[in-house]
């Protein structure tokens, strides 16, 4: 079974099976990181880290996974998903990225990804759509 990801040339999220994940909480945490990037596609939010090829250390790359997993954040917030380790996983996740932006290191300034991260929730939430293409389980 694959990792969970987000296809944009598809426009199509692959997860692996909830049992894959420690509790069913992680899974929704991972899928609502997975649908942040979804909405970031040229059909919706048209974000750069989606829509143009993003590598790993370029600023592209780490404002769209701080958009993502802030996404996420907000998302679980909303559907009320919480445990210690999604919190946990959330918070350190962030933290990485904000001690390599103070350290000089990450591509990013934390301020520059705000806006796109409530746009991203909003798109995900209420009157914004579900991906309507989901593939759980095996990627061929």
């Amino acid at each position: 079974m694959g990792e969970p990801a987000y296809a944009p040339a598809q426009d199509v999220i692959f997860m692996p099976p909830v049992d894959r994940f420690g509790c069913a909480e992680s899974y929704y945490a991972t899928l609502f990181h997975e649908m942040t990037h979804w909405t970031g596609h040229t059909d919706r939010l048209k974000r750069d880290g989606v829509v143009k090829k993003a590598f790993f250390g370029s600023e592209q790359y780490g404002r769209e996974e701080l958009t993502a997993e802030m996404g996420s954040a907000f998302l679980c917030s909303l559907c009320r998903v919480e445990t210690p380790d999604t919190e946990e996983n959330a918070a350190a996740y962030v933290a990485g990225w904000l001690a390599g932006w103070l350290a000089g290191t990450a591509p990013v300034h934390p301020g520059r990804f705000g806006d796109g991260c409530g746009k991203s929730g909003a798109g995900c939430g209420e009157g914004g759509g579900f991906p309507h293409r989901f593939f759980s389980g095996r990627r061929d």
